[in-house]
């Protein structure tokens, strides 16, 4: 067994990616989730009870303490809107070991795994967050460097931008991954939203760590070469000091003494400045730097992990599923194929608010479609007046509380997942007059119930569906 010590910010983080349901993610989620679950482990100002607005960067606010400790993946769409998603380490393998047991949290800041895997990627997410927190003081670096011939501007209060002398202005991307073969990654997001190269024209430069030196060399990149590609991310070889984006295009680095000498100053580039639209650049990267079904993925990854444990194949009413597929985005999410060679497709919806939200309930095209819920009842409300003309099983994943003797119960095990038993609901009728769901049997199936007693909830009321808010 392998014990490490973890700095607080990277445990607290630990604590707080478990409770998402889905694989995506930005700080101002996890600042929220920081305040409502882990007060004690935020660190508050002596006039603040905590980071509510999450506009404090004074002392190192939450968001930019988060912001050290996470690796950009990319930008996605929530709804109407492109954020951008980031994940814990190069991918979600933390996440995944911590729900499966594979990572246990301790006290103290410690966690446990049996895994040397584990240990050895805990302690590559713990490198390059120490990296990120020191590059990321660069003008404490600055101080204890007065030789350096560039100095921060002011008028760029929440970002790292530098001006030399001779009026060339540079702006400081982050370290963001490394990679295989002594490559490390940096992102340009920072560099590219709002309208900062708007206002000055600005060229890049990123620093590259030797040794215990997080500022060990530093190298510079034109703005005219960026235009070209308008790349989200860098990787740069340390090896053949080639700096290229993901698409291959090359990118020519220079030492500061060049960029102050050959760079154009805060002028240049008038026409391209005017035409570049940070909209339009958003849009770019969410189609080409991010994966197109994040939503789907995360969904079927979620009932996977919650349900299956990470196992295609198990049981329902005593029928044996040997497969789960993930199907377009024109209908469900996935559907089972059971070993008789029936089929039912599933809906996944992380909350039953988004059920109603798509129109589900009245869509033909989810007749007969099981519903799964991964949220917990936090409340009941019946949905009002509203009138439902399709109606679906529900597959629940997440044991809810359930309490009435209306109902009929019967107890199954589940087989090949790690619940410890489940309820099925065979007759989804209340006894006063009028089925809840229309003429026809309905079933409620609840997995992780390790109490069966307390985890049963009525879900409907009389000719209403009932959704939790």
């Amino acid at each position: 067994m392998y014990l490490i010590k973890l700095n607080e910010k990277l445990y607290l983080t630990l604590l707080l990616i478990t409770r998402f349901n889905t694989n995506f993610f930005n700080t101002n989620d996890i600042a929220i989730l920081a305040n409502k679950y882990y007060k004690e482990l935020v660190r508050a100002k002596k006039f603040k009870k905590d980071y509510k607005y999450l506009e404090d960067t004074n002392f190192g606010g939450l968001r930019g303490n988060l912001s050290t400790i996470l690796t950009l993946r990319g930008l996605v769409k929530r709804g109407s809107r492109i954020i951008a998603t980031y994940s814990l380490g190069n991918d979600f393998r933390l996440k995944n070991a911590i729900q499966k047991g594979e990572v246990i949290l301790g006290k103290d800041f410690t966690v446990k795994t049996n895994s040397s895997g584990l240990k050895d990627l805990l302690e590559k997410v713990d490198q390059q967050h120490s990296l990120r927190e020191a590059q990321a003081h660069v003008k404490q670096w600055l101080n204890r460097n007065k030789s350096i011939p560039i100095k921060r501007d002011n008028d760029f209060p929440k970002d790292a931008v530098f001006k030399t002398e001779n009026n060339k202005f540079l702006f400081r991307i982050l370290f963001n991954n490394f990679l295989k073969g002594g490559i490390f990654e940096y992102h340009l997001l920072s560099y590219w939203e709002g309208n900062k190269i708007k206002r000055k024209n600005m060229h890049i430069f990123f620093a590259v760590p030797i040794k215990k030196n997080p500022f060990g060399e530093l190298f510079f990149i034109k703005v005219e070469d960026l235009f070209l590609h308008e790349p989200l991310f860098l990787e740069f070889n340390n090896v053949t000091k080639e700096c290229k984006d993901k698409n291959g295009n090359t990118y020519k680095v220079y030492s500061l003494e060049n960029a102050i000498e050959e760079f154009s100053d805060q002028y240049g580039n008038e026409v391209a400045r005017l035409a570049y639209s940070w909209k339009e650049l958003k849009e770019k990267f969410c189609e080409q730097e991010t994966e197109l079904e994040v939503r789907k993925e995360n969904e079927s990854n979620s009932f996977i992990n919650l349900f299956l444990d990470w196992s295609k194949k198990f049981r329902i009413n005593g029928k044996d599923v040997i497969d789960v597929v993930q199907i377009g985005s024109s209908g469900p999410d996935i559907e089972l194929i059971f070993s008789g060679g029936t089929k039912q497709k599933v809906e996944l919806e992380h909350t039953w608010s988004s059920y109603f939200n798509h129109g589900h309930q009245n869509n033909n095209a989810f007749k007969n479609v099981w519903i799964l819920g991964d949220e917990p009842a936090g409340g009941i409300r019946p949905a009002g007046d509203k009138a439902v003309s399709v109606f679906n099983d529900i597959f629940h994943a997440v044991a809810f509380s359930f309490n009435d003797d209306r109902f009929r119960v019967v107890q199954e095990t589940i087989e090949q997942s790690r619940s410890q038993g489940g309820v099925i609901v065979e007759d989804f009728r209340p006894v006063f007059k009028g089925a809840v769901c229309g003429d026809n049997d309905r079933a409620l199936f609840i997995a992780l119930a390790d109490d069966l007693e307390d985890q049963i909830c009525a879900g409907l009321i009389d000719r209403q569906i009932s959704q939790f808010v």
